[in-house]
């Protein structure tokens, strides 16, 4: 964005005084400071942390099935419900071994090659947590 400023006299006529414009500036919202996109996502993330997962993407993947048929398209799979990184990340791997699955569900999600291979890349890298119990002793020797 930018400030545009323009001088006017009490009256309302125009002063001959140039305008003023502005350095480019980030206006810093809830949405934008909430929209952290993170390079290594966990399995339990919501699918909405991955790249180009935006609003109307994220609602699709909730009820796939539904999307498609709203698209005219027919998918059969048994993953109709993706709201986390990890179910997103069983989507890509089935849509790997079908390619007719994966333009199917690129048309339905309204991603380019490029968004695809790139949210599908993320959620590849996507890590599984770690919550096990450890002991950790002194070594005396």
């Amino acid at each position: 964005m930018r400030l545009l400023v323009r001088a006017t006299h009490a009256d309302g006529r125009a002063l001959r005084v140039r305008p003023a414009t502005s350095t480019p500036f980030v206006v810093a919202t809830r949405r934008v400071r909430n929209d952290l996109k993170a390079d290594i996502a966990s399995v339990d993330d919501p699918v909405g942390t991955l790249l180009h997962m935006g609003r109307e993407t994220i609602r699709k993947l909730k009820n796939l099935r539904t999307a498609a048929e709203q698209a005219g398209k027919e998918i059969n799979i048994p993953e109709n419900r993706v709201v986390k990184v990890g179910d997103f990340q069983a989507l890509v791997r089935r849509a790997d071994q079908d390619g007719h699955l994966r333009q199917q569900l690129r048309c339905v999600l309204k991603l380019s090659e490029d968004k695809w291979k790139e949210a599908r890349e993320r959620a590849l890298r996507a890590v599984v947590p770690d919550n096990r119990m450890r002991a950790w002793y002194a070594n005396r020797r």
